[in-house]
């Protein structure tokens, strides 16, 4: 049976201008083939200073902050978002930044003005080794500064994108959307191959791109045998869905509210959460008051139980201006008010802050993309206990997480199963 599986093709665009977005996401036609288990590597987790972990853990919070003002905004349906891919753009962009645009976006990422330097050494330190913690993970995390001819940027923001975020520095004349688009398709394996055309170019100044290429196995595989047909409860109506179907002793988190499951990829550096409310109680009810904070101090046990994992799959289109506004970022996206000039004199405010993802998870395992470009059966789950079920058949959150470090890759809410 295959264990491969295909998680994958994040990349990531700060455009100072206007903005155009494709998306693209692995085919099952790609995976090749299984990973030797016996020759996973012992996961040894990344090494972060006292001021690296405290960056970190506010930064966390981000996350969920996000999540929420994203469901508040587009709170139809399925909803998902990259923190990962959104805090590494926004750190590279606090570095041109002055004023209280630079403030705001230090606040949002809930870390203070002193910190950048710690921000930056946690992005270095993260984005070189994460991309090794699991040897059956094939990673990638690339970061680029792209100028258009006519315009310049300051020494010291190409100094620190180059020296912290390893970014190239790309240069093209005003109607070259080819520089770009390669570059694109060489950090995500050619699955992304076409994000700009040459009318947006044309107007774009400068623009900030982060690009993350994931690839993983499942350390314990769901059987296809064991795949049965269900019912999930929308909240508007139920449908029918496919779920994966394991008894396995695995991790629990639960409090009278909620129960949270996590299975793991590889070698356990990588892994996928699931958070389901309790029996009479809306996940509308516990999203405001989650945050990575509480999840952390909650106590976990390993449980026996029957796990029930429905496939699914999720396209979402995200406007990320009023969610950012939500979270404090106001100035960067107000002409009047935007201050970038640590990246240049010329730079303009942001006009589109979008994200798009596309995710799917079946017994194979995982497979997203996502691309962010901003410019100038029918049982319900009761409390979880040993020998009890973990049914996932009403609307949940999930989270993809590297263990060490605790960064969130994806964060998603599921209320219907498509």
């Amino acid at each position: 049976m295959k264990t491969y599986s295909k998680f994958v093709n994040i990349v990531s665009i700060f455009l100072l201008s206007i903005t155009t977005i494709f998306i693209s996401s692995c085919n099952s036609d790609d995976i090749e083939t299984d990973f030797p288990q016996k020759n996973l590597k012992e996961f040894k987790p990344i090494a972060f200073t006292e001021s690296e972990t405290g960056a970190i853990s506010n930064t966390q919070n981000f996350a969920w902050d996000l999540l929420k003002a994203v469901d508040k905004h587009d709170s139809n349906g399925n909803i998902m978002i990259s923190p990962l891919s959104a805090t590494l753009n926004l750190a590279m962009l606090a570095n041109g930044a002055q004023g209280e645009t630079f403030d705001q976006i230090i606040s949002a990422l809930n870390i203070e003005e002193t910190d950048i330097t710690e921000l930056n050494s946690y992005a270095q330190k993260l984005t070189s080794e994460i991309c090794s913690v699991d040897n059956s993970t094939d990673m990638r995390i690339a970061n680029a500064l792209y100028i258009n001819a006519m315009y310049s940027v300051t020494d010291n923001i190409q100094n620190v994108l180059t020296q912290d975020y390893n970014a190239d520095i790309l240069t093209a004349d005003n109607y070259n959307p080819d520089l770009i688009n390669n570059w694109v398709a060489n950090a995500t394996k050619n699955k992304i191959t076409e994000i700009e055309t040459e009318g947006s170019l044309a107007k774009t100044k400068f623009a900030i791109l982060n690009a993350i290429y994931f690839d993983a196995i499942w350390s314990l595989p769901f059987s296809k045998d064991k795949t049965t047909e269900g019912v999930f409860h929308s909240p508007n109506h139920d449908c029918s869905a496919s779920f994966m179907c394991e008894r396995t002793q695995m991790l629990i988190k639960q409090n009278d509210k909620f129960a949270i499951c996590k299975l793991f990829f590889g070698n356990g550096a990588f892994s996928i959460s699931f958070l389901l409310p309790h029996e009479g109680i809306e996940l509308d009810d516990i999203l405001p008051d989650i945050n990575y904070t509480k999840l952390s101090v909650m106590p976990s046990e390993e449980l026996m139980v029957n796990l029930r994992v429905p496939k699914f799959e999720i396209n979402s289109d995200v406007n990320l201006i009023n969610p950012l506004i939500e979270c404090g970022i106001t100035c960067a996206f107000d002409k009047r008010y935007a201050d970038f000039s640590k990246l240049s004199d010329q730079c303009d405010n942001i006009d589109i802050f979008r994200q798009m993802n596309k995710f799917g998870i079946d017994e194979t395992g995982v497979k997203a993309a996502s691309v962010t470009i901003s410019k100038d059966m029918e049982l319900a789950p009761g409390p979880v206990i040993d020998g009890g079920d973990f049914f996932i058949d009403k609307p949940f959150l999930f989270w993809i997480m590297e263990n060490s470090s605790k960064t969130y890759l994806f964060v998603g809410k599921v209320e219907e199963i498509i």
